[in-house]
């Protein structure tokens, strides 16, 4: 590998930091992840939080991502949807979206609708997004 791929290899890595609203490198250390953000998680569960958020360029303490965690089951990260459409509004092309769901009613009937609104006895199935592009 040439001197100058290796350059433009680091430099794509360090373009991936999280920044804060100065655009300088955001420094996401594990005592505030614990302190602040997940204080269930393990040591190791929280290095690996970390260092995602690094790799990826999200900022927790702007709601990008969060880790969660629930008693007897490991942590996991979930990317927020502010987050995918801060991404999205960035893009000129973007021109909305629609969401919605899937749920079995008492019935048995499994209903698809758009929003959020799950209503006494109907039991969630999935969900699905649609993108709208300019073009």
């Amino acid at each position: 590998m040439a001197r100058n791929e290796v350059a433009n290899i680091d430099e794509a890595r360090s373009n991936r930091v999280a920044k804060n609203e100065e655009h300088r490198p955001l420094q996401i250390n594990a005592k505030e992840v614990k302190d602040l953000i997940c204080s269930e998680a393990t040591d190791t569960e929280i290095a690996l939080f970390v260092k995602y958020c690094e790799n990826k360029g999200l900022n927790p303490f702007e709601n990008d991502a969060y880790l969660l965690k629930f008693k007897g089951q490991p942590a996991f990260i979930v990317i927020s949807e502010e987050y995918y459409l801060k991404i999205a509004n960035r893009n000129d092309k973007f021109d909305g979206f629609k969401q919605g769901i899937f749920v079995k009613t008492e019935q048995g009937k499994i209903v698809e609708r758009e929003g959020e609104m799950i209503i006494e006895g109907e039991t969630l199935l999935g969900g699905w997004a649609e993108v709208h592009r300019k073009d």
